[in-house]
C-alpha cells in the first residue's frame, strides 16, 4: 500500500473464475469491509459480459481517506 490507497487489478478470466471474493476478504484485512465489498462490487459490474476469454481486465482504486473507489479498463 502507498499513500492513501492501493489498487486490486483482475484480468476478466480471474473475475469469470470468482476471484473477487478473495480480493474483498485480503482487502478487508487493513481496510473496513464495506469499503472492499464497494470495489469488488465495482470490478464484477465493470468485468460483467466480458468472459474468460479476454486478456484484459478491470482495477479499482480503493483510497481509505476520503473513503471512495475509482476504476477503470486495461
Amino acid at each position: 500500500m502507498a499513500g492513501d490507497h492501493f489498487w486490486i487489478t483482475a484480468s476478466y478470466a480471474d473475475i469469470a473464475r470468482g476471484a473477487v471474493p478473495a480480493a474483498v476478504a485480503a482487502c478487508a484485512v487493513r481496510v473496513p469491509r464495506a469499503l472492499c465489498n464497494t470495489a469488488g462490487n465495482v470490478l464484477e459490474s465493470m468485468a460483467a459480459g466480458w468472459g474468460a476469454g479476454n486478456s484484459h481486465g478491470v482495477w479499482a482504486a480503493v483510497y481509505w481517506w476520503p473513503p471512495r473507489v475509482t476504476g477503470g479498463h486495461w
